[in-house]
């Protein structure tokens, strides 16, 4: 979506950029079952793809949100602390 890439874009110039970005990304059919506000499953793909798109423009470190939270933060910490090593 070119309005957010510019959005990120203006961000980015005026902070610097963190040496971690999470993207938790969800299937479509979890999000659904999970809100209950969607508009429609094809709305959640469109923007799926839209996501997956700037965070492999961007580089961040996308987690699998069908995972148990205790997992995702494991790897959030194991991701994180690599980063204060280098």
């Amino acid at each position: 979506d070119r309005k957010l890439n510019q959005t990120l874009n203006r961000f980015f110039r005026l902070f610097p950029q963190p040496e971690v970005i999470f993207l938790v990304d969800v299937p479509e059919e979890e999000a659904i079952r999970r809100k209950d506000d969607i508009p429609s499953i094809e709305y959640l793909q469109e923007r799926r793809k839209v996501y997956l798109n700037i965070a492999d423009e961007y580089g961040m470190t996308i987690l699998d949100g069908s995972k148990d939270l205790a997992d995702l933060q494991s790897e959030i910490e194991s991701k994180v602390l690599q980063c204060t090593i280098q």
